[in-house]
């Protein structure tokens, strides 16, 4: 997994970016529960489209949102109803998603055998963005990716 731009320590964050420069284009609470995927994908999209990203960005956007959400339902301990925060971030020429919830463990990638159902969900997240990472907060642990979403002209990223 690549390192975040605030390394992972003890000392978790505690203020609303976590220190990321950037504009907050979108915060959004869902209840972690299995619909929030649905929900998850739904807030990307459309926050893709009011900032006109092309549709290769949005739709490697929400594959990873769908990725990271379903993750945190799945991992995420405490109470089955607990929230998950959504923050959509514009940072620089990048569009970066994270997913908070209220687990402590921090997801480590595997490589998952060809029969496996289930495991690929950081790998595809590797694959597509141009960064993603893991860091705790006061209240459990956030995970992210970034899209290159604004190249500068001349100038391609992934």
């Amino acid at each position: 997994m690549a390192t975040s731009r605030r390394p992972v320590s003890e000392e978790p964050c505690r203020d609303r970016l976590c220190g990321i420069r950037g504009v907050l284009l979108k915060e959004v609470r869902l209840r972690n529960r299995p619909e929030a995927v649905a929900a998850g994908r739904r807030e990307v999209v459309a926050s893709a489209a009011a900032w006109g990203l092309p549709g290769e960005i949005a739709q490697d956007a929400e594959t990873c949102v769908s990725e990271l959400v379903t993750n945190a339902v799945k991992h995420a301990t405490g109470l089955p109803d607990s929230t998950l925060r959504l923050l959509v971030i514009r940072s620089g020429d990048r569009l970066r998603v994270e997913v908070h919830d209220a687990g402590r463990e921090l997801p480590r990638p595997r490589r998952p055998d060809p029969c496996d159902e289930s495991g690929r969900g950081l790998f595809i997240v590797g694959f597509l963005a141009a960064g993603h990472g893991t860091y705790l907060t006061a209240t459990g642990k956030a995970v992210w990716f970034e899209l290159a979403a604004w190249p500068k002209p001349g100038h391609a990223d992934r």
